[in-house]
């Protein structure tokens, strides 16, 4: 694991850097062939809400971006009001329990072939940390996904997708969501 700048900041701080696994190759494309079929799967089973907008086919950030303008002009017309919360989940992937994800990907139905490959690709998960220029002996990552993997926005748009339809049911609503940001209306 790298930790790479955020850009702003102290550069002594932990705080301004991000952590970032670096797989190796096989394991990167490996990786790809089961976001592709999981994707392809989501998007077949309807599984992702409609007003998700990242790694969906057809869906892009400039027509989340338009959507949002639309939304917010209509809304603050003449009689018009409103009111919206911005959601930003903080370290979104760092606080994914494993075991949570594998249940709630059992209960989309996801195939269990597949759900088996992806636990078996967190089985025994250990990581060596680099930090300026010091290495650490490997450690064993209990909970979290990994940062910089081809599968992880996917998974964590999975363990969400319920969210949107439990807001609706207490009468708030998302408009659109795009991975861990969201907004309620």
């Amino acid at each position: 694991m790298l930790f790479l700048y955020k850009g702003s900041g102290d550069h002594s701080s932990y705080a301004t850097f991000r952590p970032v696994t670096v797989n190796p190759v096989p394991y990167r494309l490996f990786a790809q062939v089961l976001r592709r079929r999981t994707q392809a799967w989501a998007e077949r089973e309807k599984v992702l809400g409609e007003l998700q907008h990242a790694s969906c086919q057809g869906r892009r950030l400039e027509d989340n971006l338009f959507i949002r303008t639309q939304f917010i002009e209509l809304a603050t017309g003449p009689g018009g009001e409103l009111w919206a919360a911005f959601l930003d989940v903080e370290k979104a992937y760092d606080c994914v329990e494993h075991e949570v994800l594998w249940n709630r990907l059992r209960l989309q139905e996801l195939p269990e072939e597949v759900v088996a490959r992806l636990r078996a690709l967190y089985t025994d998960m250990k990581v060596v940390v680099e930090w300026q220029g010091l290495r650490s002996r490997p450690i064993e990552v209990q909970r979290g996904l990994r940062q910089g993997c081809p599968l992880s926005p996917l998974l964590f748009m999975l363990l969400l997708s319920d969210l949107e339809g439990e807001l609706e049911r207490c009468g708030l609503r998302f408009d659109l969501t795009y991975m861990d940001d969201g907004r309620v209306v």
